[in-house]
């Protein structure tokens, strides 16, 4: 990452010695990128407003429309929906007028995932079909990946079981042939909740042991989480309340030191789990458990709490 930050800000200089403003705004965005894949959101955030700005100012379409697409992911990154819909919604009529499928599908998508945090998964459908349709049309495979299991996502909140698994599915095996783990990880994460939701415990944890491992290999601590809270479902419906407790405080712990909140879309389920394990086993146990998930945190520990022992 060193050297790819250095090699875009020679070409910054030399694009400013140019005066060539849209060579600017391409390396300012690739800056961005650079900080945003080296955990420095607020640096690439100000690196794409900059960019923006001149983009704006010159003309830029193109630009403009880069521009406010990672704004909007980054909005979205950091829970800010109604910025990241703002940002999407302004740059989709520029990738339509520029026949920009790629770019389109990738913000419909984006736009399709507000609308899932907000809780409107008809409108989250209908934004990652048609994005679907634009990223399959130029032979998008990874993006193609991504809208397929985001898709699952809302077509299992609909409550069409069948079909969230087939698009699930889908994506774990596109996955695969990319050699992406961390979509790999996702795509086994909610295959192993539908499983759960199919009556289906021990396929379920199966699944969702294989995605917390091969994420904590990776480093994802929010793909972490979620697989955790995952396997503390299963465990409620076999009557481990302790189990239970101890995975979501274990699971509620790492948000707060990764600043990676619970959607606000899995909370009811979240408060739900904990409410039945506290009436289960009794305030007294209830809060010794969870504290004692809150305090398993090492790997030994996690990867013990997860494998049930």
């Amino acid at each position: 990452f060193p050297a790819a930050t250095a090699r875009h800000e020679a070409a910054l200089a030399i694009w400013r010695q140019l005066d060539d403003r849209p060579g600017q705004v391409r390396s300012l965005l690739n800056l961005g990128l650079v900080a945003d894949i080296r955990g420095e959101p607020g640096r690439a955030v100000r690196l794409f407003e900059e960019a923006l700005h001149l983009a704006r100012r010159v003309g830029d379409e193109a630009g403009i429309a880069g521009c406010l697409a990672n704004l909007g992911f980054a909005a979205l990154d950091q829970g800010n929906q109604a910025a990241a819909a703002a940002y999407f919604r302004e740059s989709i009529p520029i990738y339509r007028d520029h026949g920009d499928q790629r770019n389109l599908g990738a913000v419909l998508d984006g736009l399709g995932v507000v609308a899932f945090l907000e809780g409107d998964f008809d409108g989250a459908a209908a934004l990652q079909a048609e994005a679907l349709d634009q990223l399959r049309a130029v032979g998008d495979r990874q993006g193609t990946a991504g809208v397929l299991a985001n898709l699952g996502h809302t077509t299992q909140r609909l409550g069409d079981y069948p079909r969230a698994e087939r698009l699930y599915a889908d994506a774990h095996e596109l996955y695969r042939d990319l050699g992406d783990e961390s979509g790999i990880a996702f795509a086994l994460t909610h295959l192993g909740r539908l499983a759960h939701l199919g009556g289906d415990p021990g396929r379920a944890e199966a699944l969702l042991r294989e995605s917390f491992h091969l994420s904590w290999r990776l480093g994802e601590r929010t793909a972490v989480c979620e697989a955790m809270e995952g396997l503390a479902t299963v465990a409620l419906d076999r009557g481990e309340a302790a189990q239970t407790t101890r995975l979501l405080g274990a699971a509620g712990a790492l948000r707060e030191a990764t600043g990676v909140p619970l959607p606000a879309v899995h909370e009811a389920e979240h408060w739900r789990c904990l409410e039945t394990a506290r009436a289960a086993l009794g305030e007294p146990a209830f809060a010794a458990a969870l504290d004692e998930g809150r305090n398993l945190l090492s790997e030994p520990a996690l990867l013990a709490l997860t494998s049930g022992e």
